[in-house]
């Protein structure tokens, strides 16, 4: 079983007044962050989908060893960049072996105690009950990020059929939830105050 990670961060970050990748996280960036987290985790395929600053991400993540995914169409929303990444891990899922895919959004970074936990989960569990969708569970709350198995790739496909994306494509599959106590799955970051708010989380 291996699962590969997908970080979507084709968006401009129009309410932040600045691209959120690229802010500064831990003594890096978010992007370089959230890759470095998956690749600690054991997470080793791991594709990243870029279009707005996309030459400059490039440049910073170089050396990291990732898949980048360009989606033209990122001015339309996160749905084409999910639609598009699918399009190319279908390619090579049976090629490297893929059994899981680890969604996550740019704006909101885990760190690789969570990310450990969703892959430790899914390999002990998997194999009793097949696990169409796993999400973590957060004070009560079903938070990100989405896990999904191979039989339901195609599924995503479709997400652009759907007026909210993602969330109604994966609604009618099977969930798992697995109970993660950390407060970094509550992060959103969208503006400047979350992202102040999300740095005192982490030093935390």
């Amino acid at each position: 079983m291996n699962t590969a990670g997908l970080i979507l961060a084709a968006g401009q970050s129009s309410r932040m007044h600045k691209h959120k990748a690229l802010l500064p996280w831990a003594n890096s960036t978010i992007i370089e962050w959230e890759i470095k987290c998956l690749k600690s985790a054991g997470i080793s395929d791991i594709f990243v989908v870029l279009g707005y600053n996309a030459k400059n991400i490039i440049k910073l993540i170089a050396n990291l060893d990732v898949n980048v995914i360009i989606n033209e169409n990122w001015i339309t929303g996160r749905s084409s960049s999910i639609a598009k990444a699918m399009i190319e891990i279908i390619k090579v899922t049976e090629l490297k072996k893929i059994s899981h895919l680890l969604i996550q959004n740019v704006d909101q970074p885990l760190n690789n105690e969570v990310i450990i936990q969703l892959n430790l989960f899914i390999k002990e569990n998997n194999l009793k009950n097949k696990i169409e969708v796993l999400q973590p569970i957060y004070k009560e709350k079903i938070t990100h990020p989405v896990v999904i198995h191979k039989s339901v790739f195609k599924n995503l496909l479709r997400v652009e059929d759907y007026k909210l994306g993602l969330k109604e494509v994966i609604q009618d599959l099977k969930r798992t939830t697995i109970a993660i106590n950390s407060p970094l799955l509550a992060l959103n970051i969208n503006t400047k105050q979350d992202y102040q708010n999300a740095q005192k989380i982490l030093k935390d």
